[in-house]
C-alpha cells in the first residue's frame, strides 16, 4: 500500500508539472527497495536459411508532351541586274576546189571460130572458117575544177537587261506536337541467399535498481545541428562575435554526430556568448544535477568557461547567479571529459522556472565543445548496476577484395610505392586540414606506404593546375605527429621526406593549400634519398626552404646556443636548440616564423638569425615568446645572402618538442 501511494504520488507531481509547463520531461521511476534480477542464458543457434525472393515490377509511365511553336519570317528581297553583251563575229572562208580526172580505157576483144564440117557422103566436102577480131579503145579525159569562195560576216549584239526583284515572304508557322509515351516495365529479379550462421550466445544479467525514483529534465544530444526548442542563445559582448554554433566545426571531436560549440573567434573586444536552456520546473525537487560532455581545441588559450542559472521568469542575463567555472585549460587536446554541476540551490518551493547557462568569455582564445547535456535528479538515477556478460561465437567466412581504393580517407588508402604513383583529387571531398601545414586545406588523397628497407624516403608531389601541399604520418590522420611539405610561395610542387623502418606502414596525404583549390590530377613520387641532418649544432645544420617546409623537434637536440634576448650567457642557459641554414632566394625583408602548438601543444620559443653560424656576435634579430607559443624574427637580405636560424627554447627547464617555421618575404 505505501508503495502505490507513492506511484501515485510521483504520478499527481506529474500531471502538475504538465499543467504548468505544457512539456512533458523524459523521466522514469523505480519505485520500492533493491531489486536483483540474474538471468543466464545460452543459446546455440544454427540458421541455415536459403531464400528465394523472385520480384515482379510493372511500371507504366505514361508522359503526354504538347509543344506549339509560331515562327514569323518576313524576307524582302531586291535584286537589281544590267547585263550588257556585244558581240562582233567576223567569219572569212576561202575554199579553192581542183579536180582532175582521167579516164583510160582499153578494150581488146579476140573472137576465133573455126567450123568444120565434114561429111561424107560420096561427095567429101570439108569448109574451114576461121575469124579473128581485135578492138582496142583508149580514152584518155582530164577535168581541172577551181572554186574560191571568201565570205566575211560581222555581227555586233548589244543587250543591256535591268532585273529588278521584290521578294516578301511571310511565314507563320505553328507546331503542335503532342507525345504520348507509355512505358511499360517488367523486371522479374530471382535472388538466392544461403547463410550458415553458427551463434552461440551466453548472457549473464545482473540488475540492480535502487533508489526511489530518477527524473531526467533535460536529455539533449544536439543530434539536429540547430538550436534546442526552447533554449535561447544570446551574444553579450562583441557584437560581432558569431555565438554558439550547432554546425560547421572545423575538426568535431572524435565520436560526435551533433555538438553545441564556440568557435576561437577574433573579435575585437571579448565575446561574451551565452547557451540557454529552455524552463525546468524544479518546484518540487530537492536535489538537481548537471551533467555534460565536454572537449576543448586550444586549450592553453583558454579565457574562462562557466555555468549561470536563474529562476527568474524574466531571465535576462542580468538576473543570472554565477554557479560553477568550468575550467578546462589543463584538459588534453580534442579528449571528451565529463563534467557534473550541483544545481540543488536552484531546486525546491519557488524554482518553477530554472533556467541554465552556459557562458563562453574570451577573445581569440580556445574552442569549447559540449555535449549530451542532462538535467536529473542526482544519484538516485546513478543507482543502476548493470552486470552483462556476453559470450558469442560467430563462424562467418568473408572474403573482401578491393581492387579499387578510392583514397578519400584513411579507411580506404591508396596503395603507393617506391616510384611514380598517379592519383586524381577533383572528385574527393576535404577530409583533413591539418593546424600548422595546410590548416584548412582542400580535396584530398590518402596513399598507404609499406616501406621495403629501413631508409630516408624522399616524396615529391608534382601538381597539374593546383598548389600542392603533401604530409607524410606514422598514424593516418594524427594532428600532432607528422612531417609536411607546404612551399611559400605557393608551387605546384611540394617535397617531404621521413625516415622509415621496413616493413612498417606509414600514410602520405596529397593535398592543396587552400579551400579554393579545386585539386586535379597529380603525381607522387618516392624515392630512397640521402638521410638528412640532425640540426643539433652548426656542423650538422638542416637546410631551410620558403614557406611550411620546416619542421623540427627539439627535444631530442642539445643545448648549444643562446640569443641576445634571452641573455646571452657562454656557455648557454636556455634549452635544447636546433640550427637551420637558409640562402636567399630574394632581396628585400627576410621573415622567419616559428610556432610551437601547430600539434595541438606547444612551448616558450626564442627564435633568432645569424650571419655566420658560430658567432654569437652576427645576430641579426631575436624573439623571446617569454611564456607563448610563437616568435618573430625578420633582416634584409640580398638574393644569395645565407644565414642562420636558431629555434630554441628559452630556458633549461623547457625541454620544448615539435615546431614548424614559416619562411617568407615582404
Amino acid at each position: 500500500m505505501r508503495a502505490f501511494i507513492r506511484i501515485f504520488t510521483i504520478f499527481f507531481v506529474w500531471l502538475l508539472m504538465i499543467g504548468c509547463s505544457g512539456e512533458l520531461p523524459s523521466f522514469k521511476v523505480d519505485a520500492g527497495a533493491t531489486d536483483t534480477d540474474t538471468d543466464t542464458d545460452s543459446d546455440t543457434d544454427t540458421d541455415a536459411d536459403s531464400d528465394t525472393d523472385s520480384d515482379t515490377d510493372s511500371d507504366t509511365d505514361t508522359d503526354t508532351d504538347t509543344d506549339t511553336d509560331t515562327d514569323t519570317d518576313t524576307d524582302t528581297d531586291t535584286d537589281t541586274d544590267t547585263d550588257t553583251d556585244t558581240d562582233t563575229d567576223t567569219d572569212t572562208d576561202t575554199d579553192t576546189d581542183t579536180d582532175t580526172d582521167t579516164d583510160t580505157d582499153t578494150d581488146t576483144d579476140t573472137d576465133t571460130d573455126t567450123d568444120t564440117d565434114t561429111d561424107t557422103d560420096t561427095d567429101t566436102d570439108t569448109d574451114t572458117d576461121t575469124d579473128t577480131d581485135t578492138d582496142t579503145d583508149t580514152d584518155t579525159d582530164t577535168d581541172t575544177d577551181t572554186d574560191t569562195d571568201t565570205d566575211t560576216d560581222t555581227d555586233t549584239d548589244t543587250d543591256t537587261d535591268t532585273d529588278t526583284d521584290t521578294d516578301t515572304d511571310t511565314d507563320t508557322d505553328t507546331d503542335t506536337d503532342t507525345d504520348t509515351d507509355t512505358d511499360t516495365d517488367t523486371d522479374t529479379d530471382t535472388d538466392t541467399d544461403t547463410d550458415t550462421d553458427t551463434d552461440t550466445d551466453t548472457d549473464t544479467d545482473t540488475d540492480t535498481d535502487t533508489g526511489p525514483y530518477c527524473i531526467e529534465f533535460i536529455d539533449e544530444p544536439f543530434e539536429t545541428s540547430s538550436l534546442p526548442g526552447g533554449w535561447a542563445s544570446w551574444i553579450e559582448g562583441d557584437a560581432a562575435s558569431p555565438g554558439w554554433r550547432f554546425t560547421g566545426a572545423t575538426n568535431p571531436p572524435t565520436g560526435s554526430s551533433g555538438v553545441a560549440w564556440h568557435n576561437d573567434d577574433n573579435v575585437s573586444g571579448d565575446c561574451d556568448d551565452w547557451l540557454v536552456t529552455g524552463e525546468i520546473d524544479l518546484s518540487a525537487e530537492s536535489v538537481a544535477r548537471l551533467r555534460f560532455q565536454e572537449a576543448v581545441y586550444w586549450p592553453t588559450y583558454y579565457v574562462g568557461h562557466y555555468i549561470y542559472a536563474t529562476s527568474d521568469p524574466t531571465a535576462t542575463a542580468s538576473s543570472f547567479v554565477f554557479v560553477e567555472e568550468v575550467d578546462s585549460s589543463a584538459y588534453a587536446w580534442s579528449t571528451w571529459y565529463e563534467r557534473t554541476v550541483d544545481i540543488s540551490a536552484f531546486a525546491g518551493p519557488g524554482n518553477s522556472q530554472v533556467r541554465i547557462a552556459f557562458v563562453y568569455f574570451g577573445d581569440w582564445a580556445d574552442e569549447w565543445y559540449i555535449d549530451d547535456v542532462m538535467l536529473d535528479t542526482g544519484p538516485d538515477c546513478d543507482a543502476d548496476t548493470d552486470t552483462d556478460t556476453d559470450t558469442d561465437t560467430d563462424t562467418d567466412t568473408d572474403t573482401d577484395t578491393d581492387t579499387d581504393p578510392d583514397g578519400d580517407d584513411c579507411s580506404d588508402p591508396h596503395i603507393a610505392t617506391v616510384g611514380t604513383n598517379t592519383g586524381d583529387s577533383s572528385s574527393q571531398s576535404n577530409s583533413y586540414g591539418i593546424m600548422g601545414c595546410n590548416n584548412i586545406g582542400s580535396v584530398d588523397e590518402v596513399w598507404e606506404f609499406v616501406a621495403p628497407t629501413s631508409d630516408w624516403y624522399d616524396v615529391t608531389m608534382t601538381a597539374v593546375g593546383f598548389n600542392a601541399v603533401v604530409m607524410i604520418w606514422e598514424i593516418c590522420g594524427s594532428t600532432t605527429s607528422f612531417e609536411c611539405g607546404n612551399p611559400n610561395p605557393n608551387s605546384n610542387v611540394a617535397v617531404s621526406g621521413f625516415l622509415a623502418t621496413a616493413g612498417n606502414t606509414y600514410y602520405i596525404l596529397a593535398d592543396t593549400d587552400d579551400d579554393s583549390d579545386p585539386g586535379g590530377v597529380y603525381t607522387l613520387d618516392i624515392a630512397v634519398g640521402v638521410t638528412p641532418p640532425s640540426g643539433d649544432d652548426c656542423s650538422d645544420f638542416f637546410t631551410a626552404t620558403n614557406g611550411w617546409s620546416n619542421f623540427g623537434d627539439t627535444s631530442v637536440a642539445s643545448d648549444d646556443y643562446e640569443g641576445s634576448c634571452e641573455g646571452g650567457s657562454i656557455p648557454p642557459i636556455s634549452g635544447p636548440d636546433q640550427v637551420w641554414e637558409y640562402t636567399a632566394t630574394q632581396n628585400g625583408t627576410l621573415h622567419v616564423d616559428m610556432y610551437t602548438n601547430t600539434g595541438g601543444g606547444g612551448f616558450p620559443c626564442t627564435l633568432y638569425i645569424r650571419s655566420t653560424c658560430t658567432d654569437w656576435s652576427s645576430e641579426l634579430d631575436c624573439d623571446n615568446a617569454f611564456s607563448g607559443d610563437s616568435c618573430f624574427t625578420s633582416a634584409t637580405v640580398s638574393i644569395g645572402d645565407t644565414v642562420y636560424i636558431f629555434a630554441d627554447t628559452n630556458n633549461t627547464s623547457v625541454l620544448g618538442g615539435w615546431y614548424g617555421l614559416d619562411i617568407h618575404y615582404t
